[in-house]
């Protein structure tokens, strides 16, 4: 009985010498971790910081009249895509975001909410059949 007690002992003395100088009692707060690279997440009632309304016609996008146009926007910024199909069935994607709207057909409209997270020129383009190719598509450009 007096060795068990004693091996307790001994095990309780090893564990609490390799404990880094903390005392009993007394509480330690991890950093938090910060990844370099990373951005939060801004608050969801937040407005976005750049709206574009991208209309759909076969086989184009167009913002007010310019076909396929770059979409500039800051890393962290909140970004709204406000899509409208005027001609044929569409939707707007951009991979490297995770960030698709809805296929919709002629007349009606879709939105999608983002984070651009990451610089670089991503493209965006329309998943339906064989539009992509034909040439709907243009570049979201995070600066």
């Amino acid at each position: 009985m007096k060795i068990k007690y004693l091996l307790l002992i001994f095990i309780l003395a090893l564990v609490s010498g390799c404990s880094d100088n903390v005392e009993l009692g007394e509480v330690v707060v991890a950093e938090p971790m910060i990844e370099e690279n990373k951005i939060a997440v801004p608050d969801p009632n937040k407005p976005a910081d750049k709206v574009f309304s991208l209309n759909a016609k076969n086989f184009r996008f167009y913002i007010n009249g310019k076909e396929s146009p770059n979409l500039r926007v800051k890393r962290g910024d909140k970004v709204k895509i406000n899509l409208v199909s005027e001609q044929g069935f569409h939707d707007f994607v951009v991979d490297e975001f995770s960030v698709a709207t809805k296929k919709i057909n002629s007349g009606a409209t879709d939105s999608i909410e983002f984070i651009a997270k990451e610089k670089g020129t991503f493209e965006y383009y329309c998943s339906v059949g064989s539009h992509r190719e034909m040439g709907m598509k243009g570049n979201l450009i995070v600066e």
